[in-house]
């Protein structure tokens, strides 16, 4: 994000520069028409003087025809308005080629800044999106580095996950073998649970009978004491009467 800031604060600025540059040249085009435009009024000048030439040398002709009735003076009217023509071409010409001179000189000089700052700007901006180059390539190859390493990280992890993956579907179906086993083993062991059933059954049958039989053993056990008993006194009864008849 901090990269993308500072390209869009450098495309601002290449742009504002840009600005400057057009503004410079908008100036330089200024300057130009204006030298353009004094060189028009030079051009204009210098028709006015030829003009001026002209109709001077057209005095001089006409001086020339009337100069029998001005031969009794000493000044030569037209050698001084020719010399005065002249004069003020000659200082009409010096002042425009100085004018002419300086705007040249502001103009290189001007051009002269305007290319060293726009060389140095450029020179600048050059070694900023150089910088910055370098930078979103070192950004880029670290970020690089960071993603091949994740990615080295994930296929391990997905060959251990597919490791555990076989593990643990290995110890289901070696879970499912064996509950397998454990449901045979709890039908057999159902079916000895109820051969134990029966036989309790048979046990508690048995015991009731044998509780019935011990019931009537002590039943007969009684009424052969008591018959043991009877016979007993029938036996003293008898012993008695026979020793009584012995008598």
């Amino acid at each position: 994000m901090c990269s993308v800031r500072h390209c869009f604060r450098e495309s601002k600025d290449l742009l504002v520069r840009r600005s400057n540059i057009a503004e410079c040249e908008a100036r330089l085009f200024e300057r130009t028409a204006h030298v353009e435009a004094l060189r028009e009024r030079v051009r204009r000048f210098l028709q006015q003087a030829a003009f001026l030439r002209n109709d001077r040398r057209g005095n001089n002709t006409l001086l020339q025809d009337t100069g029998s009735v001005d031969e009794g003076r000493d000044e030569p009217i037209p050698d001084v308005l020719s010399h005065m023509v002249e004069n003020s071409e000659v200082d009409l010409q010096n002042a425009l080629h100085d004018v002419l001179s300086d705007v040249k000189k502001s103009l290189k000089e001007d051009m002269r800044i305007s290319h060293e700052y726009n060389e140095q700007k450029l020179e600048e901006l050059t070694l900023r999106f150089e910088q910055l180059l370098r930078q979103q390539e070192y950004a880029h190859q670290q970020e690089v580095l960071e993603l091949q390493g994740s990615i080295e990280y994930l296929q391990e992890k997905l060959v251990t996950d597919r490791e555990q993956k076989e593990a643990l579907e290995q110890g289901l179906e070696d879970a499912n073998m064996k509950l397998l086993e454990r449901s045979e083993e709890m039908g057999s062991i159902r079916a000895e649970l109820s051969d134990l059933r029966k036989e309790v059954q048979e046990l508690r049958a048995y015991k009731a009978k044998h509780r019935r039989e011990m019931q009537n053993v002590e039943k007969l056990r009684k009424e052969l004491e008591a018959f043991q008993a009877v016979h007993r006194l029938t036996r003293e009864e008898f012993a008695k009467v026979s020793s009584n008849r012995e008598d």
